[in-house]
């Protein structure tokens, strides 16, 4: 069930927002949602689910000062 409310809210904002990381993704999901993820939870459900589409990396910065690559996620095109 809960899986399924953060495939619901990942896909809203794929939609209106279009292209976003995996560490973006999840920093909306703990904004909106009370019981909040983790980039861990959130990776398997992005490569499973048919919807979603990785389509390159980023580098991020950590707070740290180091950098690191992260996954970049759209949606599937319909046609």
């Amino acid at each position: 069930m809960r899986k399924d409310r953060i495939r619901s809210l990942i896909h809203g904002y794929l939609a209106e927002f279009g292209r976003k990381n995996t560490v973006e993704i999840t920093e909306y999901i703990n904004r909106i949602d009370r019981g909040g993820t983790s980039v861990k939870q959130i990776g398997p459900i992005l490569s499973r689910e048919p919807r979603f589409v990785k389509v390159g990396t980023e580098k991020v910065q950590s707070l740290m000062g180091g950098s690191y690559q992260v996954k970049l996620w759209e949606l599937r095109d319909r046609t």
